[in-house]
């Protein structure tokens, strides 16, 4: 299942993947949601009993937070756990648009965005297609972040710090980066940029992994998992 804001993107999508996992011999079936994430309904995913379910949400989540009751995040995952899934990986913006005053968010957009297209410039020509569409991209969340209040404003980037007491109250637990994870990050890493990009843990105990343009953190990504009542991680029957 994928979430998107176009039915014919999400299936030109799944076309590639149906083509990707052909080639692999590997059975798959895909199914386009293209509601809004608070509107999604158990029986739109297509979970099968016993199927093992890894949740993957890719800068989405901060879209929850125009509701300060924290509702419509907490029915959300509420939404994942019941998907009983055995990791869910989760990528934000390491950044914090979601202060109430306008001044703040003003200045922390400023700092963060300025590093961001830095990192673009370094890596695009002037007169890349690509470019002009992730500088388009990047324009739309800057507008959102800085014109917009209410339910309207829903780019609401925050740090990890603050998504991990979120995910930690709305019953999961961190599963932490090992040092394969990180080595495989950096590898790649190597590959594909420049040298001025650089992945840090988070915290002592490795929580993320946070991806920084020179000493701007710009995005995390961590992996959790549903906690039960008694407080263990949720068993998963194996296919």
């Amino acid at each position: 299942m994928m979430k998107g804001e176009s039915k014919k993107d999400l299936q030109e999508t799944g076309d590639r993947l149906v083509g990707f996992a052909g080639a692999l011999n590997l059975p798959f079936e895909f199914h386009a949601v293209v509601d809004r994430l608070e509107d999604v309904r158990l029986w739109m995913l297509h979970v099968k009993e016993k199927e093992s379910v890894a949740v993957n949400c890719i800068l989405q989540l901060h879209k929850m937070l125009y509701d300060e009751s924290g509702g419509v995040l907490r029915d959300f995952l509420g939404l994942i756990r019941s998907t009983n899934p055995m990791v869910v990986l989760m990528a934000e913006q390491e950044a914090k648009h979601n202060v109430p005053l306008l001044e703040l968010r003003v200045s922390n957009s400023l700092e963060y965005y300025s590093a961001v297209f830095d990192s673009i410039d370094a890596s695009l020509p002037l007169n890349s297609s690509v470019r002009i569409k992730i500088e388009e991209m990047f324009a739309k969340e800057i507008r959102n972040i800085v014109a917009f209040e209410g339910s309207d404003r829903f780019e609401r980037h925050e740090s990890f710090a603050e998504w991990r007491k979120l995910m930690v109250n709305n019953g999961f637990r961190n599963m932490g980066i090992g040092d394969r994870e990180m080595l495989q990050s950096r590898m790649l890493l190597k590959m594909y940029s420049c040298e001025k990009y650089s992945l840090v843990k988070q915290g002592e105990d490795g929580a993320g992994l946070t991806l920084c343009w020179q000493e701007q953190p710009l995005y995390t990504v961590s992996a959790w998992t549903p906690i039960d009542v008694a407080g263990s991680s949720s068993s998963v029957s194996q296919p």
